[in-house]
Protein backbone atom coordinates (compact mmCIF):
# COMPACT_ATOMS: atom_id res chain seq x y z
CA UNK A 1 0.00 0.00 0.00
CA UNK A 2 2.97 2.33 0.61
CA UNK A 3 3.50 2.87 -3.13
CA UNK A 4 -0.08 4.15 -3.43
CA UNK A 5 0.53 6.97 -0.96
CA UNK A 6 2.66 8.99 -3.36
CA UNK A 7 1.04 11.40 -5.77
CA UNK A 8 0.83 10.57 -9.45
CA UNK A 9 -0.63 12.26 -12.51
CA UNK A 10 -4.20 11.16 -13.14
CA UNK A 11 -4.72 9.18 -16.35
CA UNK A 12 -7.61 7.27 -17.88
CA UNK A 13 -5.96 4.08 -16.65
CA UNK A 14 -6.18 5.29 -13.03
CA UNK A 15 -9.95 5.55 -13.32
CA UNK A 16 -10.21 1.78 -13.73
CA UNK A 17 -7.48 0.93 -11.20
CA UNK A 18 -8.64 -1.27 -8.34
CA UNK A 19 -6.03 -0.04 -5.85
CA UNK A 20 -6.53 3.45 -4.38
CA UNK A 21 -4.00 6.04 -5.59
CA UNK A 22 -3.47 9.67 -4.79
CA UNK A 23 -3.49 11.90 -7.87
CA UNK A 24 -2.59 15.51 -8.51
CA UNK A 25 -5.20 17.75 -10.06
CA UNK A 26 -4.84 21.24 -11.48
CA UNK A 27 -7.58 23.61 -10.38
CA UNK A 28 -8.04 27.15 -9.12
CA UNK A 29 -7.91 28.04 -5.44
CA UNK A 30 -11.57 29.08 -5.38
CA UNK A 31 -12.71 25.67 -6.67
CA UNK A 32 -10.56 23.94 -4.07
CA UNK A 33 -11.96 26.26 -1.40
CA UNK A 34 -15.53 25.49 -2.50
CA UNK A 35 -14.91 21.75 -2.19
CA UNK A 36 -13.27 22.17 1.21
CA UNK A 37 -16.25 24.23 2.40
CA UNK A 38 -18.67 21.50 1.28
CA UNK A 39 -16.65 19.02 3.32
CA UNK A 40 -16.58 21.35 6.33
CA UNK A 41 -20.36 21.62 6.19
CA UNK A 42 -20.80 17.85 6.29
CA UNK A 43 -21.14 16.64 2.69
CA UNK A 44 -18.93 13.73 3.77
CA UNK A 45 -18.91 12.48 7.33
CA UNK A 46 -17.53 9.72 9.49
CA UNK A 47 -14.32 8.66 11.17
CA UNK A 48 -11.02 8.65 9.33
CA UNK A 49 -10.97 5.64 7.04
CA UNK A 50 -14.72 5.15 7.42
CA UNK A 51 -16.02 8.28 5.70
CA UNK A 52 -19.12 8.22 3.55
CA UNK A 53 -21.45 10.63 1.79
CA UNK A 54 -23.82 12.23 4.28
CA UNK A 55 -27.16 10.38 4.22
CA UNK A 56 -29.01 13.64 3.48
CA UNK A 57 -26.71 14.26 0.48
CA UNK A 58 -27.13 10.81 -1.09
CA UNK A 59 -30.54 11.54 -2.71
CA UNK A 60 -29.17 14.82 -4.12
CA UNK A 61 -26.24 13.01 -5.71
CA UNK A 62 -28.47 10.23 -6.99
CA UNK A 63 -30.73 12.87 -8.59
CA UNK A 64 -27.66 14.43 -10.21
CA UNK A 65 -26.66 11.01 -11.55
CA UNK A 66 -30.10 10.61 -13.14
CA UNK A 67 -29.84 14.05 -14.77
CA UNK A 68 -26.35 13.29 -16.10
CA UNK A 69 -27.57 9.97 -17.50
CA UNK A 70 -30.46 11.59 -19.37
CA UNK A 71 -33.18 11.44 -16.74
CA UNK A 72 -35.39 14.12 -15.23
CA UNK A 73 -35.84 15.02 -11.58
CA UNK A 74 -37.91 17.43 -9.56
CA UNK A 75 -36.20 19.56 -6.93
CA UNK A 76 -38.16 20.84 -3.97
CA UNK A 77 -36.63 22.68 -1.02
CA UNK A 78 -38.77 21.58 1.93
CA UNK A 79 -37.16 23.90 4.50
CA UNK A 80 -34.82 26.74 3.61
CA UNK A 81 -31.32 26.57 5.02
CA UNK A 82 -29.29 29.37 6.57
CA UNK A 83 -29.53 32.15 3.97
CA UNK A 84 -26.01 33.40 4.69
CA UNK A 85 -24.55 29.94 4.07
CA UNK A 86 -26.63 29.52 0.91
CA UNK A 87 -25.34 32.88 -0.35
CA UNK A 88 -21.77 31.92 0.56
CA UNK A 89 -21.96 28.59 -1.29
CA UNK A 90 -23.60 30.18 -4.33
CA UNK A 91 -20.89 32.88 -4.35
CA UNK A 92 -18.11 30.30 -3.99
CA UNK A 93 -19.49 28.21 -6.85
CA UNK A 94 -19.91 31.26 -9.11
CA UNK A 95 -16.40 32.51 -8.29
CA UNK A 96 -14.88 29.08 -8.94
CA UNK A 97 -16.71 28.82 -12.28
CA UNK A 98 -15.53 32.28 -13.35
CA UNK A 99 -11.93 31.59 -12.34
CA UNK A 100 -11.86 28.18 -14.03
CA UNK A 101 -13.17 29.76 -17.23
CA UNK A 102 -10.59 32.57 -17.03
CA UNK A 103 -7.74 30.08 -16.50
CA UNK A 104 -9.01 27.87 -19.34
CA UNK A 105 -9.13 30.86 -21.70
CA UNK A 106 -5.59 31.96 -20.77
CA UNK A 107 -4.16 28.44 -20.93
CA UNK A 108 -5.90 27.51 -24.14
CA UNK A 109 -6.94 24.16 -22.67
CA UNK A 110 -9.18 22.87 -19.89
CA UNK A 111 -7.63 22.58 -16.45
CA UNK A 112 -10.21 19.90 -15.75
CA UNK A 113 -9.65 16.33 -16.91
CA UNK A 114 -11.09 15.67 -20.32
CA UNK A 115 -12.64 12.46 -21.53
Amino acid sequence: MEEYLSYTTSTVEHVSTKEPRLVTRETVASADGYMIRLLQLGAIEGALGEMDISPVMKPVLEAMHHILSGGDVEIKVVAAGNPLLVQELNRRLEEATQELNAINQRAGYSVLPRT
